[in-house]
């Protein structure tokens, strides 16, 4: 969604706000940002493609949930690398919130290690 809105020059912050006034939905997963991780959901998500591939189902949702995170992975990368015209050299970065989630200090498949 906040790549959607970013092209249409929303401001991702009232979708989201929008969105998840509805009650059905809340607001409290409803955040941008660069992709999931963790020790679960990625691996829940290849085994249900693999288990549905086993059937002869072709599950396209879950395998384009899949690439759209690997590629949402590489999004803060290339707006870094676009505000500084591709000028990285010398440059010092800090990354705040290196876990795949708040609270916890697991790193697995966390957006930050592709970073």
């Amino acid at each position: 969604m906040s790549n959607i809105a970013e092209k249409l020059g929303a401001d991702i912050e009232s979708l989201r706000k929008g969105i998840g006034s509805d009650s059905r939905i809340g607001y409290h997963f409803i955040y941008p940002g660069c992709g999931y991780g963790g020790s679960c959901f990625p691996k829940d998500v290849q085994a249900l493609i693999r288990t549905t591939e086993s059937i002869g189902y072709d599950a396209e949702i879950l395998k384009s949930v899949e690439s759209v995170n690997y590629r949402q992975k590489e999004m803060l990368f290339k707006k870094i690398d676009q505000h500084f015209n591709g000028d990285l050299e010398g440059k010092t970065f800090a990354i705040w919130g290196l876990s795949f989630k708040s609270n916890t200090d697991d790193m697995r498949e966390a957006p930050s290690r592709t970073l």
